[in-house]
């Protein structure tokens, strides 16, 4: 069951991150027949991990959701949904590039917090 479970989080995380980086992230007006497309290239080239119940969808689509975020200028958000990101699995050097490249100091500075704080707890 909990298998199942985390299955369905990671594709309904990652579908809805596609959907969301396509609203806010993407230049120009998507038709609906663009971003079904768009929609089922994602799918298919995240088959594979989606397959294995692995964490790289679940995470990935974590990180698209904070550019999302950052984009929408809710830096809040963005940086719980990029910590959230790291603990599920560490991309963090991943998760700062997008942050840093969209950030003010005030994200910067909680940022820097979150991830010290994650490195904490994941250390070789």
């Amino acid at each position: 069951m909990g298998g199942v479970l985390w299955s369905l989080l990671g594709i309904g995380v990652f579908v809805l991150s596609l959907w969301r980086f396509i609203r806010d992230v993407a230049p120009g007006e998507w038709t609906a027949a663009r971003q079904a497309v768009f929609l089922a290239l994602g799918a298919l080239g995240a088959m594979r991990g989606l397959w294995n119940a692995q964490s790289n969808a679940l995470a990935v689509g974590l990180l698209l959701l904070a550019t999302a975020s950052l984009v929408q200028r809710q830096w809040w958000t963005a940086a719980a949904v990029l910590a959230a990101s790291v603990l599920i699995k560490l991309h963090s050097s991943s998760a700062r590039s997008v942050a840093l490249r969209h950030s003010t100091a005030a994200i910067t500075g909680a940022l820097s917090l979150v991830f010290s704080l994650s490195a904490c707890f994941f250390h070789s």
